[in-house]
């Protein structure tokens, strides 16, 4: 089984945010009710742009990556993507 998931770059005029990771390829209004685009908001940030990447980990059908396994995405995309165990699948601003 593949897992999907997605990073989300998130940034207003004048603050930015870490980066998210989230299960699958999130929509505007499962971008819109994180803890992290509330903090731009309250931060008076008028203008806000989330950049989304997804990508594939493993191989067969593919599903959302749970909970435990974004931590585990989060913790180790760089050493995944570096030995080619991930697939970038798209990205969308």
């Amino acid at each position: 089984m593949s897992k999907v998931f997605s990073i989300i770059e998130m940034s207003g005029d004048c603050f930015s945010v870490p980066d998210l990771f989230m299960s699958g390829n999130p929509s505007k209004d499962d971008i819109e009710v994180t803890d992290e685009f509330t903090q731009l908001v309250k931060s008076g940030e008028t203008h806000i742009t989330a950049c989304t990447a997804s990508y594939l980990h493993g191989e067969g059908e593919s599903e959302p990556a749970s909970g435990d396994e974004i931590e585990f995405f989060s913790q180790n995309f760089e050493q995944l993507n570096k030995n080619d165990e991930i697939y970038f699948l798209s990205s969308s601003r």
